[in-house]
């Protein structure tokens, strides 16, 4: 039978490499804006216009997203997304480790790396 902490740790170690793989990333949510107004006495609606919304503390932050940077905007958000799931598994995971570490003390010794072996070839007397 499989070690399930070994099997969870490695898992874990998947996770890190996705997180790291993740080189762009943008927090908030992006809106579309629409602007109504009077033109030659008539209702027009103009847009759509594109607005990144987030947080930061207290303030909520708006900024209009250009259409040539929309693409990437979307993809930077859906990173970000990705990675608050990641990291939520990684949490769990976590979390059941210790679980298996109060099981079983054992499990919190760490293996000691063995010696390396001499692979020099000997010298020529």
């Amino acid at each position: 039978m499989a070690n399930p902490y070994a099997s969870l740790l490695q898992q874990r170690s998947v996770i890190l490499d996705q997180m790291a793989a993740l080189d762009r990333m943008e927090r908030g949510r992006l809106f579309e804006q629409f602007i109504k107004g009077q033109k030659q006495g008539q209702t027009v609606t103009w847009g759509p216009y594109y607005v990144l919304q987030r947080r930061k503390g207290d303030q909520v932050l708006k900024e209009r997203v250009p259409a040539e940077r929309l693409a990437t905007v979307q993809a930077d958000i859906q990173h970000h997304q990705q990675f608050q799931k990641l990291a939520e598994r990684y949490a769990q995971m976590t979390e059941e480790m210790t679980r298996l570490q109060d099981a079983d003390p054992e499990l919190k010794k760490k293996p000691r790396p063995s010696k390396p072996t001499n692979s020099r070839k000997p010298r020529p007397s």
